[in-house]
């Protein structure tokens, strides 16, 4: 069964990396005290709902603007 998105940690979530752009996951998890994967499991649905971000190769995180 798939959980819904809790929709303040994932704004949460996005305006912490959008902050500390070039931060890992688990260095964004650490910073807000949640896991890591929680951090991962709400990447897609960030896209989603249009909040976009890239990743390099070293899993480094990133904000950007669709146009």
């Amino acid at each position: 069964m798939a959980r819904n998105p809790n929709e303040k940690k994932i704004k949460e979530i996005y305006e912490t990396i959008t902050q500390h752009p070039g931060k890992r996951p688990g260095w964004i998890a650490n910073l807000l005290q949640i896991h890591r994967s929680e951090v991962t499991r709400n990447l897609p649905t960030m896209e989603e709902k249009g909040l976009f971000l890239s990743e390099d190769q070293k899993g480094q995180l990133f904000p950007y603007r669709k146009r």
